[in-house]
C-alpha cells in the first residue's frame, strides 16, 4: 500500500469505508480475526497470566521467561539473561543452548526475542525443572504439574 498523504490508502471495516481512498487501490492489507482459542498455561491447576501471551512457533509453545520463572519464585535478571533460585543458576542465550550451573543444556528450539521479551519453549521448563508438562490440543492448554515438589528452581 502506498502511503502518499492518504490518497492511496483507505480503511474498510464492517462492510463500509471508514476512510475512502482518493484513487483506486492496486493492493490491500486484510486483517481478519483469529479463529484459534488463545493458549492457556496452567500450573498445578492455576491459570498463569503473562505480559505477552503464549505463542506457538514451529510447533512449540513459547512463554515469556521472566513470567514463567517468577511464577516459581526465581530471581530474573534481564540484563544478564539469567535466572536463579537457591543453588541453581540458568543463563540463557540466543543459541540452542542454555547453561544450568554453567553446564550447557541443548534446547531443541532456541530462545526467541519477541516484542522485546525473551520467550522460552515450555519444554525448556520441563528439561530444567523436571516438572510434568502436558499439551491439550483441543483446549490449547499447557498443563504443568508437581512443580511445588521441585526443591530447586
Amino acid at each position: 500500500m502506498n502511503m502518499d498523504d492518504g490518497a492511496s490508502s483507505g480503511l474498510y471495516a464492517h462492510g463500509k469505508y471508514m476512510t475512502t481512498p482518493g484513487r483506486q487501490l492496486s493492493n490491500a492489507l486484510i486483517v481478519v480475526p483469529r479463529k484459534d482459542k488463545p493458549i492457556q498455561v496452567m500450573i498445578n491447576g492455576e491459570k498463569v497470566s503473562f505480559i505477552l501471551p503464549p505463542i506457538i512457533i514451529e510447533g512449540r509453545v513459547y512463554v515469556p521467561f521472566r513470567g514463567i520463572f517468577e511464577t516459581f519464585g526465581a530471581t530474573v535478571s534481564w540484563e544478564n539473561q539469567m535466572v536463579a533460585k537457591k543453588d541453581v543458576e540458568i543463563k540463557l542465550s540466543q543459541t540452542n543452548y542454555a547453561y544450568v550451573n554453567e553446564t550447557p543444556l541443548f534446547l531443541e528450539a532456541k530462545l526467541r526475542n519477541i516484542a522485546g521479551h525473551m520467550m522460552v519453549p515450555i519444554r525448556f521448563l520441563t528439561e530444567t525443572l523436571g516438572a510434568e508438562v502436558k499439551w491439550d490440543e483441543k483446549s490449547r492448554t499447557v498443563e504443568i504439574k508437581d512443580i511445588t515438589e521441585i526443591p530447586s528452581l
